[in-house]
């Protein structure tokens, strides 16, 4: 049976955008999400972001629930109190889903923020939701654990995840309309939602090309992973053993943590791509299975269901396989976390099953787990993924800093407009600042804007020959420097340049959060005040 589709009109949807942008500019969210990473009385890029994503989810809950409602008019009945109860909940489901996979997209968040659990009814009104929202920040702000965009990203992030979550729970509740939805697809905003599921979101975050030359610094790490693998294709398909097992246990699971940003992800990348190099010499099929945080945003309903799927992919003994997981501290909340989703137990629990239950297969010998973090896990489920602990701390001295920025640095000194000599130099200013991987690209790509800042003329636009058209952009890099390679001071600027905005910014921070601070005490004192007033009074509150 084809699916009913329901397009909502663009300029619809931006009258409800601006409904929902004049609703949360009453609040005074806006001012609160901008003023975290103010620069120069001009929001971050990022803070500005997340402003339109808040606005956008609550836009999507305010489309959805008013057309539905007149597209549907259940049969004559609208104004039904049940149906109309079942809207919000597929409302909140429809904006929690959207808002949040905008936000796994838009931002590399390495934060595992808590939230309250949250009370709200999804089947009674719009407000609810929201004041929850705030709620939520404002908790979070109380106890410190909103000091920045990258914070309340993460707080956004659970909270619309914690919200899709419950409205996926309550929605047996309404048994009698779900098929209505069920053959419904709803397109919003260039957003397709088909009954309870989002279609065509989700992405591979691995690079074929990443090879081990990419990998700087992390040379233990590397070497176990590359070990780990070559053990693995000693495996036979055909008798199904692997003789490394008659000679010494093997581990099944490996886990990777540092800090962010020290090419964990990269390392994984690199990994892959070894164990296909492999697969091609030996002849030996290989299968790769990426468990990654999109699973919590692309898998709805039955999550543990797809997750057996991808683990007895991964686990098949017809072939050798790779299954990488991804920042599992974000993917499986903490057991005992009083936040944590019943949905997030189970697959946890499910998982950990896989790994060590009664019907795990104790003479594998053909695949590998590898998992990242950047944060504390689950003790029971760190035991089980963590048989053997690798550290990943990225570059850790002058040399490997070095090696790296030159290598970020690879297409303009093969093209020859770069040129740098003071290596070691540039290398320990970033020893000294403690600069990461990440750190390092930031830098890289702001020299890159400064040395690549010319003015490109209308003729090299006319010019049909693509190898002509390089060759004439590298001219007009080389002429900004007098016919020369750029050389490293302007890279030198920039490293210096990138820590003292990383310093202020942070002292900017602080003193924001202690204006916030201030102000939510001012503000509770006035709410102990009344209700002394009220206590004082017999109920009656002075204005």
């Amino acid at each position: 049976m084809n699916n009913e589709l329901l397009e909502i009109d663009k300029d619809y949807f931006k009258r409800k955008r601006e409904q929902a942008e004049k609703e949360l500019n009453s609040d005074g969210l806006p001012k609160v999400v901008r003023n975290l990473d103010t620069k120069r009385y001009f929001p971050s890029e990022d803070s500005a972001a997340l402003c339109d994503i808040i606005e956008e989810t609550m836009a999507v809950f305010l489309t959805v629930r008013e057309k539905l409602s007149e597209h549907f008019r259940y049969d004559g009945k609208k104004g039904n109190e049940r149906f109309e109860h079942f809207l919000n909940l597929y409302a909140a489901f429809t904006s929690a889903t959207i808002g949040h996979n905008k936000i796994v997209q838009r931002f590399t968040d390495d934060n595992v923020p808590y939230i309250p659990q949250l009370r709200t009814d999804l089947t009674q009104n719009t407000g609810s939701l929201f004041d929850e929202y705030r709620k939520c920040l404002l908790i979070s702000m109380t106890e410190d654990r909103v000091r920045s965009t990258s914070d309340l990203v993460g707080v956004t992030r659970l909270y619309l995840k914690e919200m899709r979550d419950l409205a996926l729970d309550k929605k047996e509740k309404f048994a009698e309309f779900l098929p209505m939805i069920n053959n419904l697809s709803l397109q919003v905003n260039g957003d397709t939602i088909t009954g309870f599921e989002l279609s065509g979101d989700g992405y591979d975050t691995f690079d074929v090309s990443v090879d081990w030359d990419d990998v700087i610094g992390n040379e233990k790490a590397k070497k176990i992973l590359k070990n780990a693998a070559d053990r693995l294709f000693l495996y036979d398909i055909g008798s199904k053993e692997n003789i490394f097992t008659d000679v010494a246990e093997l581990p099944t699971t490996y886990h990777l943590h540092s800090r962010p940003g020290t090419g964990k992800t990269t390392m994984l990348q690199a990994l892959r791509t070894y164990m296909n190099q492999r697969s091609s010499e030996t002849g030996k099929k290989f299968t790769h299975v990426n468990i990654t945080s999109m699973f919590e945003s692309k898998w709805f309903g039955d999550s543990v269901k797809q997750l057996d799927q991808l683990l007895a992919e991964g686990t098949d003994p017809n072939h050798i396989a790779l299954i990488t997981i991804e920042d599992i501290d974000k993917l499986f909340m903490r057991l005992n976390d009083p936040s944590a989703h019943s949905a997030d137990k189970k697959s946890l629990n499910h998982l950990l099953n896989t790994l060590e239950g009664i019907n795990t297969r104790k003479d594998a010998g053909n695949y590998m787990i590898v998992s990242t973090k950047n944060h504390e896990i689950d003790d029971v489920l760190l035991g089980r993924i963590a048989q053997v602990i690798v550290h990943a701390p990225g570059p850790t001295n002058a040399e490997e800093y070095g090696r790296l920025l030159k290598l970020k640095l690879g297409k303009g000194i093969d093209k020859g407009y770069v040129k740098i000599n003071n290596w070691k130099e540039l290398g320990k200013q970033c020893e000294e600042y403690n600069l990461n991987g990440r750190d390092i690209r930031n830098c890289v790509l702001s020299y890159l804007n400064e040395i690549t800042d010319v003015e490109i003329p209308k003729k090299i636009y006319k010019v049909q020959d693509s190898d002509k058209q390089k060759d004439m952009l590298i001219d007009l890099f080389m002429q900004k420097y007098k016919g020369k390679p750029a050389s490293g001071k302007p890279l030198l600027d920039a490293i210096s340049n990138y820590h003292k905005e990383k310093v202020r910014q942070r002292e900017e921070q602080e003193l924001l959060r202690k204006q916030q601070m201030f102000d939510l005490t001012m503000e509770q004192k006035m709410i102990n005040y009344k209700i002394d007033q009220m206590i004082k009074t017999g109920g009656e509150v002075k204005q």
